[in-house]
């Protein structure tokens, strides 16, 4: 009696335990869902405005170019489809709460990179020279959340 009340104790503890993950992985999903757009940035020689659709399984992401800094005259855009995963949050060096991506391509390439939400914006890790996961986040780069 003493042993089966003790495993149904272990197993209630276990669904709750897996519980609570997945609400904190819903909240963060449900925080990352929806559209994202850049400003009109200056990319050298063309402006470029970056859209993402991010919904429960892939990220649908426009890159159009325009001529001017006004971001009025298209050259190109550019659809691409890619999934994602979420990994495991996480703190960095800099004390910035953090949670980790990877973005599968259409290619086959995987992109691992982290992201944090701040105010209804979207900021990625800043670009390292090797291929490691970004440990620091680019707040000089940003998407907004389009309502």
């Amino acid at each position: 009696m003493i042993r089966c009340t003790l495993a149904t104790i272990l197993f209630s503890l276990l669904l709750i335990s897996c519980g609570s993950d997945d609400k904190q992985d819903d909240s963060v999903v449900n925080e990352l869902l929806g559209t994202w757009k850049t400003g009109c940035l200056d990319d050298s020689d063309e402006y470029t405005i970056t859209t993402l659709e991010v919904k429960e399984k892939t990220i649908n992401s426009q890159f159009t170019s325009y001529s001017t800094s006004s971001c009025e005259n298209v050259l190109t855009s550019t659809p691409l489809e890619s999934t994602y995963t979420l990994g495991e949050e996480a703190t960095t060096i800099l004390g910035n709460e953090i949670r980790n991506i990877d973005i599968m391509l259409q290619n086959g390439d995987v992109v691992i990179d982290i992201f944090k939400i701040e105010q209804g914006y979207l900021y990625f890790g800043e670009a390292r020279d090797d291929i490691l996961r970004a440990d620091t986040i680019d707040f000089t780069s940003w998407f907004e959340k389009q309502y």
